[in-house]
């Protein structure tokens, strides 16, 4: 790819052998409007796809969603239908 050293594909590759692209993980959301699936952003960029939700019996919603790993090792913040998404777990 442009800007990389002869290489550095081969490297990163095998860094991430054996390792999923994508993982699924738990999101934790105060509210959302749109029904899944909802495209999950980081940065203003498309990340994965919020899937499921159900809404918490004290408030807030809980969804699952399947995430770019890189996003994930980034620790940008997520963002659903313009809400604030964080990471609770990561199930996969």
């Amino acid at each position: 790819g442009k800007g990389c050293y002869f290489g550095q594909e081969a490297v990163v590759m095998l860094e991430h052998r054996g390792k999923p692209p994508r993982r699924t993980v738990a999101l934790t959301l105060p509210s959302l409007e749109a029904a899944p699936p909802v495209p999950v952003f980081a940065g203003g960029r498309e990340v994965g796809t919020l899937t499921s939700v159900v809404t918490r019996p004290g408030g807030g919603v809980l969804g699952l969603a399947r995430l770019k790993r890189k996003v994930l090792e980034a620790d940008a913040p997520l963002e659903v239908g313009g809400t604030p998404a964080a990471v609770e777990t990561i199930l996969e």
